[in-house]
């Protein structure tokens, strides 16, 4: 179906003959805390962050309202936004719906929602139900103007009416407040038969920001160019989690519980169980600074492995230690970075996320159409 492929990067599009259309995503700070590509939003190209954690695709409108956590208003400036769009939707607003949307960090926005053409790669997905943010607490990067999201319809933030303080996403219908779903781009783009029912996320690990060094791929419909293990992707269903000490002592942890997999958090969110007792095989020990944990920089992470379908998935120490991320000890002069697997909780109530320090290390294809997500070792 594909004769050529497109693979953007932050202001560089190249044009290949690969069979998929791949899009280059970017790591924006050099903690690759956020992970961005260039979309078409009404025929203007836009840099947006990428996140498989959620559904709508949305830009901050030029004249947006920035507010701080409590809603009360501060310079625009503060919300760190990169160019605002000047502009409206090309097919319409929608009448009598609105935008509103908290993220699980506690940034939110609010605003309108239309109908506008988004192009990613060389895939242009009509008629795409989209937001413009009008009013936004946000903590930005200078640079991106906005997320493209990329998981399921139950998740998009429209609702019906006008008033924003009686939305309610527990309830869908078309009451003032209820949620209104819809189809997100990448349900749009398989609905309009533009590509198979799949996309896949390969992040790379890189040490700066040259525009020139990708940060990865996301990839519609195939697979991207990067190495990957031979053989069998796997549905994600966490069997467990093996770490050893310095004294290579094998600790195995089952688990019963379910992982979210996200591009939008950057940590390895793990059950206590588990972080505990990883920190602890840390040597010399992990230090406790404001609430997180550090090692020296220059330490190699403990052995860090997660059991998925009866296979381990290796996590390197190259993205367990976060460079440039904590501080200087003033008693001893030496660098500690902090450690990117973190508590999550216990039992039912706890929280586990596969974030970007997991993402690094595999091969991620989100299979819409089977609705499971497969897995392969990511080769460096």
């Amino acid at each position: 179906m594909f004769s050529s492929s497109c693979i953007a990067a932050l202001s560089l599009l190249v044009c290949t003959g690969l069979a998929s259309p791949f899009e280059r995503v970017k790591a924006l700070k050099p903690l690759e805390v956020e992970w961005a590509a260039t979309i078409t939003f009404g025929g203007e190209d836009v840099l947006v962050i990428r996140n498989t954690g959620s559904s709508d695709t949305w830009l901050v409108q030029q004249g947006f309202q920035c507010v701080d956590i409590n809603g009360t208003d501060i310079a625009e400036a503060d919300c760190y936004f990169g160019p605002t769009y000047n502009g409206t939707f090309t097919e319409g607003e929608i009448a009598n719906e609105n935008f509103n949307i908290t993220y699980g960090d506690g940034e939110f926005l609010s605003g309108v929602v239309g109908y506008t053409d988004i192009s990613i790669g060389n895939i242009t997905v009509t008629h795409q139900e989209v937001a413009l943010a009008t009013k936004a607490y946000w903590e930005g990067d200078g640079m991106t103007s906005g997320l493209i999201g990329l998981a399921y319809s139950s998740l998009t933030d429209a609702f019906a009416g006008d008033n924003a303080t009686i939305d309610n996403p527990n309830v869908t219908g078309i009451a003032p407040g209820d949620q209104d779903p819809y189809s997100p781009v990448v349900q749009r783009m398989i609905a309009q038969g533009l590509n198979p029912p799949l996309f896949t996320l390969a992040l790379e690990r890189s040490s700066d920001l040259d525009e020139n060094v990708p940060g990865g791929y996301v990839a519609f419909g195939g697979l991207p160019p990067v190495s990957g293990t031979t053989g069998p992707f796997y549905s994600i269903l966490p069997d467990g989690y093996v770490y050893k000490n310095n004294a290579s002592v094998i600790t195995t942890y089952p688990t019963t519980y379910d992982a979210i997999v996200d591009s939008g958090t950057t940590l390895l969110y793990v059950p206590t169980a588990v972080a505990s007792g990883y920190i602890a095989s840390f040597e010399p020990p992990a230090v406790v600074y404001e609430g997180d944990y550090y090692c020296p920089c220059n330490a190699t992470a403990p052995y860090f492995g997660i059991e998925i379908a009866g296979e381990t998935f290796n996590i390197s120490s190259a993205d367990i230690i976060l460079p440039d991320s904590g501080f200087v000890s003033n008693a001893t002069g030496i660098e500690y970075c902090l450690i990117g697997v973190l508590d999550g909780g216990s039992g039912a109530d706890g929280l586990t996320i596969f974030g970007d320090v997991f993402l690094k290390n595999v091969v991620a294809v989100f299979d819409v159409g089977a609705s499971i997500l497969r897995f392969a070792q990511h080769t460096y």
